[in-house]
């Protein structure tokens, strides 16, 4: 009885989604309307408050600067956004941005220098509670008003109404593209955002930015609407319309997109359905491939035993199948790593010094002449939220099956978002697996391994100030080359020497486009939230 039911209302909301439009009276041909999918309903369009959905956010706000893929080269360029150009102080301490005066938010009002003012010191102001403050707190003063010790951040300035003025407490590197170029750096009006106050993002009506399109629509659990902003500084987009429905059942997404009410198909929402598209005489010339700079990895909680012990650590490195973890639950559409960093950021080392083998006859052994009795016991957790939670899903079932064989019974531990946020951000998680993607090198080592608050959120909890000097060293290092082989020389240390993280692999990321679809410029780091200015419709 359940399998038909569930064959029902799959049916029931394919035929929902392909009459809505008529039901409503709307004419699709009349306008150019691009259908998406995607896998979760957002808590909100926050960027301050929200690490995850960045569909909607990429495209309904701007920030000073960009880093897209370009459309012409299909390569990574940062470009002028909000700032129409920019400066960097010889050492590299201060930036000086140029506003454009020709951009607006969408009700009209000019962006202003005291704008981008009020929406840094709001990530770092504590009332706010962001959980995106990392970054933001290399501006002078930042940490100050983290700390509730001071009302403002002597680093943010404003001189005029078009130009703004950032001094950094020391030289970072990455401050351009891995902190002003993301969504987190979105840019909100001052006047629209404090009058809405904690309702800001959670409906159209509470969320206003300057960007190409306009949040027009918004039904929990079913779909959000954006409207081109014909106002916008680039010009128009291209594409009228766009419907985002959410949709998490991988078997009824890819029936909407064969029916024509999904045009651009993610297949990291239905991961299930890729060798269906690749084997389609239809489909599979219609794939769009682009490789993801990031981490899948595997963690191992430092303070709990048995991964308190380096020895266990190493042979846990040996013991996981990885290649059958891509090729059952990813379909093969990645590369094995031998270290951290992944291709796409600068100090990715092709020939690594080490090579991460499965071999759990070794791994055993290991176990064994460190004195443990096999088999070690192991906790692995995972969130099952949405798409991404059944991967998790999958993949700790099959190491429960086969880590025996390598000296270890696994236990799983299935949690809610909330509880597994709660306990892995507390330090408690013995395992798990998840994703990260950036491009610059510095976030994979500060965001994991620092003692500074970090390592205990993800509950790796390496407090070790050897790695904390690492960090800090390689990330205000002003020459370029030293601070490539700091970067190399610290990954070999934390993968290879300290067992810290277990490399899982690099993933390719595959989208299948409709015939009605002349242009798609994915994410230049592989992700599927992607800015849709320059996707275009026949």
């Amino acid at each position: 009885m359940t399998k038909y039911k569930t064959l029902f209302v799959s049916i029931l909301l394919l035929f929902l989604f392909v009459l809505a439009p008529g039901l409503t009276g709307t004419s699709e041909a009349a306008e150019k309307l691009l259908k998406l999918v995607y896998p979760n309903e957002p808590a909100t369009m926050d960027t301050q408050l929200n690490h995850n959905d960045y569909m909607v956010p990429y495209n309904v706000f701007d920030r000073l600067v960009e880093k897209i893929t370009d459309p012409a080269t299909r390569e990574p360029a940062v470009v002028p956004g909000l700032a129409e150009s920019w400066t960097i102080s010889d050492d590299g301490l201060v930036y000086t941005f140029k506003l454009r005066k020709d951009a607006k938010f969408h009700d009209g009002s000019p962006v202003k220098a005291s704008d981008v003012v009020y929406t840094f010191e709001r990530i770092l102001d504590p009332k706010t509670k962001s959980i995106q403050t990392d970054g933001f707190d290399m501006i002078k003063g930042g940490p100050e008003k983290l700390d509730g010790k001071a009302t403002s951040v002597e680093g943010l300035k404003a001189p005029d109404d078009y130009t703004v003025e950032i001094t950094l407490r020391q030289f970072y590197a990455p401050f351009l593209e891995d902190v002003i170029a993301t969504p987190v750096a979105s840019i909100y009006s001052e006047a629209f955002t404090t009058a809405k106050g904690n309702k800001f993002g959670l409906s159209p009506e509470d969320t206003m930015g300057s960007g190409p399109f306009i949040l027009s629509d918004w039904v929990i659990d079913s779909y959000h609407e954006l409207t081109a902003n014909k106002d916008h500084w680039r010009g128009k987009p291209d594409v009228d319309r766009v419907r985002i429905n959410v949709v998490g059942d991988a078997e009824t997404a890819r029936m909407m997109f064969e029916a024509g009410d999904i045009d651009i198909f993610d297949c990291d929402v239905a991961r299930s359905q890729i060798p269906y598209f690749e084997e389609s005489p239809k489909w599979k010339d219609r794939i769009v491939k682009s490789q993801r700079i990031g981490l899948f990895f595997q963690t191992m909680n430092l303070e709990m035993k048995p991964f308190d012990d380096v020895r266990v650590r190493k042979a846990f490195m040996h013991a996981v199948p990885r290649k059958e973890l891509l090729d059952n639950v990813f379909y093969g559409k990645g590369i094995l790593p031998d270290n951290i960093l992944p291709k796409g950021t600068e100090p990715y080392n092709p020939n690594p010094k080490h090579r991460i083998t499965y071999d759990p006859a070794l791994s055993k052994k290991m176990l064994e002449d460190a004195g443990y009795k096999t088999p070690v016991q192991i906790e692995i957790c995972y969130s099952n939220r949405g798409s991404a939670g059944r991967n998790w899903a999958r993949m700790a079932e099959i190491m429960q099956a086969m880590l025996p064989e390598a000296g270890f019974e696994v236990k799983i531990l299935q949690m809610d978002e909330a509880v597994f946020t709660d306990t892995r951000n507390n330090g408690k998680a013995m395992s798990y697996s998840n994703s990260w993607s950036t491009s610059d090198a510095d976030p994979y080592f500060f965001k994991f391994f620092h003692s500074d608050n970090w390592s205990t959120y993800r509950s790796i909890n390496t407090k070790d100030p050897k790695i904390d000097k690492m960090i800090e060293d390689a990330r205000s290092e002003v020459d370029p080359q030293k601070r490539v082989q700091m970067y190399r020389d610290m990954d070999d240390y934390l993968t290879h020497e300290l067992a810290a993280m277990l490399p899982l692999f690099n993933m390719e990321h595959l989208f299948v486009v409709s015939e009605k679809v002349e242009d798609f410029v994915p994410n230049w780091k592989g992700w599927g939230d992607c800015m849709l200015f320059w996707t275009k419709m026949k």
